[in-house]
């Protein structure tokens, strides 16, 4: 894992920070709202990974979604870095974003953006994946 100075760790935690409070929107790509995987959409984006959205509109383009997680590798929860995806198992499919050692980046209706202990997060994680790019 990324040493917590590391320059990537540092830019994904200042650009997470800029966007904690930001409020809960079904989903939301921003920048007024955010649903979960806006959030780690937007985070790539500003990590300089522009990335076709899987979920546009009103439905799930399948097409669209089995491009999209090409790009991605599942990864151990013991190797987990900053920018990995964690999916959880909840009502609807929900994922968290690491973005610091023992952190991720979560949203929910009541909160909004915020962030969550990685331990926490784990308890609910089915699965985590990595960006090609950042392997």
């Amino acid at each position: 894992m990324a040493s917590p100075a590391s320059p990537i760790v540092g830019r994904i935690s200042e650009h997470a920070d800029a966007l904690l409070g930001r409020p809960y929107g079904e989903r939301g790509r921003g920048p007024g709202e955010y649903d979960c995987f806006g959030l780690f959409l937007e985070l790539a984006r500003r990590c300089g990974r522009d990335l076709e959205d899987p979920f546009p509109g009103d439905g799930l383009d399948r097409a669209t979604f089995r491009t999209f997680f090409r790009h991605f590798v599942e990864v151990p929860f013991g190797a987990l870095r900053p920018l990995d995806l964690v999916l959880q198992r909840q009502a609807r499919q929900h994922v968290v974003t690491v973005v610091e050692p023992g952190w991720v980046l979560d949203t929910s209706r009541e909160a909004g953006a915020h962030r969550t202990p990685l331990r926490d997060a784990l308890e609910r994680a089915t699965a985590a994946y990595r960006l090609r790019c950042t392997e």
